[in-house]
């Protein structure tokens, strides 16, 4: 009854928030205009979609349903890159498991069940070794995801993720 009551009233706040954008947005209040442009990844004339978000993120997980339901509706016109915000710095857990899920190509397999392990098994993934145990438990190879875990790349991306962040002045989710 508890967990009824409170996506009722989730749902009421993530709706009413849409009443609360401005007709006229504007610079410096509504969003922020970069004063370095940063490099896109995509090609055409796609639209490049940046979603910073993290796991333990209340509000992405309610989003991430619609958000998933919009990608679909735009079709070849956009290209979504989603980039895990590190709070933790370079050794933040959950990017880890972002990048590595990525790099194995499992990430549109396995996004939004780590969503569903935080926000609705309540499992707690912010240590290394939670996560290992959630990826092996959820059917991953130990041996491989250890060997992506800790590959160079996933972990040159996962120092990078502050440069980033910071190159698009990310304060939070």
């Amino acid at each position: 009854m508890r967990s009824l009551r409170f996506a009722l009233i989730a749902a009421t706040m993530v709706a009413s928030t849409a009443f609360a954008s401005p007709a006229d947005p504007k610079n410096g209040v509504d969003y922020q205009t970069l004063a370095a442009p940063q490099p896109v990844q995509a090609t055409g004339k796609k639209v490049e979609v940046i979603e910073f978000f993290a796991y333990h993120c209340p509000a992405c997980n309610m989003l991430e349903p619609a958000f998933n339901g919009w990608i679909k509706k735009q079709g070849d016109n956009i290209q979504v890159r989603r980039i895990h915000l590190p709070f933790q710095g370079p050794a933040d857990p959950e990017a880890h498991l972002f990048l590595t899920l990525e790099a194995m190509g499992k990430l549109e397999q396995y996004h939004s069940r780590v969503f569903q392990a935080v926000h609705v098994q309540r499992q707690r993934l912010m240590k290394d070794d939670q996560i290992i145990e959630w990826a092996v438990k959820n059917g991953l190879d130990r041996a491989k995801f250890m060997e992506t875990w800790n590959s160079f790349g996933v972990t040159t991306k996962l120092r990078r993720l502050s440069q980033i962040s910071g190159a698009y002045k990310v304060t939070g989710t």
